[in-house]
């Protein structure tokens, strides 16, 4: 199924009066498109994210320009560039390209992997530390027992118990 990009989309499915705003709006998608297309050439090899459409457009439904990004996306008319930007909230996003810009893409510097998360502690070292824990927490229950805290110290011998029962 094709349709006119320039038209916005309903489905078949959507009541009559979301097809009469779609209708209603058919010249208002084309222009908001060419602008935005427009913009993209005018940010040249630097790019645009979608906070600067925000502030473009500052009277419109964020979902219009962003629909009209996202079709000049699809079509190959706007790439994106490898490359994001923090926007006003310190969000990161996509830095869009013209594609008369894009150049080579694999060329620029790309996004760098986060790095690998550590290793695991070693389950010895693990099992040491927790019987240390069982140990304190006794000696913490013991004090307050003395000091007529039954209730808690009955709560922190059993979190002892507990961290001896994971140690075995």
């Amino acid at each position: 199924m094709t349709r006119d990009l320039f038209t916005p989309a309903t489905r078949r499915t959507d009541p009559d009066t979301s097809h009469k705003a779609a209708r209603s709006l058919e010249g208002t998608a084309a222009s908001i498109r060419s602008v935005v297309e427009k913009l993209a050439r005018e940010a040249g090899p630097a790019g645009l994210i979608d906070d600067d459409l925000v502030l473009a457009f500052p009277d419109a439904p964020e979902s219009s320009f962003r629909k009209r990004r996202s079709e000049l996306h699809q079509e190959g008319v706007l790439v994106d560039s490898g490359r994001r930007r923090r926007n006003r909230h310190g969000n990161e996003e996509i830095i869009w390209v013209h594609r008369d810009f894009a150049g080579d893409i694999e060329a620029r510097p790309r996004r760098q992997p986060p790095a690998p998360t550590p290793a695991p502690r070693d389950n010895a070292e693990l099992y040491v530390r927790g019987k240390a824990w069982a140990k304190k927490l006794d000696e913490f229950a013991a004090q307050m027992k003395a000091e007529g805290r039954g209730l808690f110290a009955n709560d922190l011998n059993t979190a002892a118990d507990t961290m001896r029962e994971l140690t075995k």
